[in-house]
């Protein structure tokens, strides 16, 4: 009951915060004026604007990401509220999980009304629905997701600037892990600490780059269900690993 009552509390704060419907404007009048683009013109209207409406769909929801989560925890130390909650019989790892599980609800909601203005646009310039974008837009969903995770991790021990900071990096390094990692270790010798170090940290950083499809889906090649469903288990095992260390961080915070 407290469990769901604090979720409830997630996505009410979530819904009251101004910068939720300042992404959702902003997205709404960014793939409202995609078709009016010069290279419309050139006659691959549709395969152009999935890959656009799909670019700015990830924006939007790594930034409801970054914003809706990192305060979810130093918020509550700040405001002294957590005192409040863990005094009532409710464990401090399931408070972590049910601000999670608001925040993914509240990403799942995101995630689905921005189809649908995709479609709804689509419709009103193209003259059909387009429902061949959802898949990626579930996969970009899933990314939310394990950014979020992330975050949650972070800011169990950190404050809110370093926690959207760090997550900015973990974004843009998961998506260039494998260049990345092939450039730093480059050169070095394969039995080297600095070599073995490297690798290790390449295993445990996420390869966000897994969850982009826009590409293929923008020329209308359909992901399939087995892929989904393992990008699916690859975001759910790395969330819940961040989730567990942020559980485990949180509980031996001195409160």
């Amino acid at each position: 009951m407290i469990i769901r009552t604090i979720l409830f509390e997630v996505v009410k704060d979530a819904i009251r915060k101004k910068i939720l419907y300042f992404i959702f404007l902003l997205t709404f009048f960014l793939l409202a004026l995609t078709p009016k683009l010069p290279s419309f013109e050139v006659g691959v209207q549709i395969a152009l604007y999935r890959d656009i409406s799909l670019g700015l769909s990830l924006i939007s929801i790594v930034l409801l990401s970054i914003f809706l989560s990192v305060n979810q925890i130093p918020g509550e130390i700040e405001k002294k509220t957590i005192y409040n909650i863990l005094s009532k019989p409710i464990k401090r790892y399931q408070f972590l999980i049910a601000k999670f599980l608001g925040i993914l609800s509240i990403l799942a909601l995101a995630s689905l009304l921005i189809g649908f203005i995709i479609s709804v646009i689509a419709y009103f310039y193209f003259q059909q629905f387009d429902f061949s974008f959802f898949p990626a837009i579930y996969t970009i969903f899933l990314e939310g997701v394990l950014i979020s995770a992330f975050i949650f991790f972070i800011s169990s021990f950190s404050t809110p600037i370093i926690s959207a900071f760090g997550s900015i990096l973990f974004y843009f390094a998961g998506h260039v892990k494998d260049d990345l990692t092939k450039l730093l270790i480059e050169g070095m010798e394969s039995n080297s600490f600095p070599y073995y170090t490297i690798k290790s940290f390449s295993y445990m950083l996420p390869n966000l780059e897994l969850f982009n499809f826009n590409e293929i889906v923008a020329r209308g090649v359909q992901i399939p269900p087995s892929t989904l469903l393992q990008v699916s288990l690859y975001s759910l095992v790395y969330s819940a690993l961040f989730i567990v260390l942020a559980s485990l961080i949180f509980s031996k915070k001195d409160l």
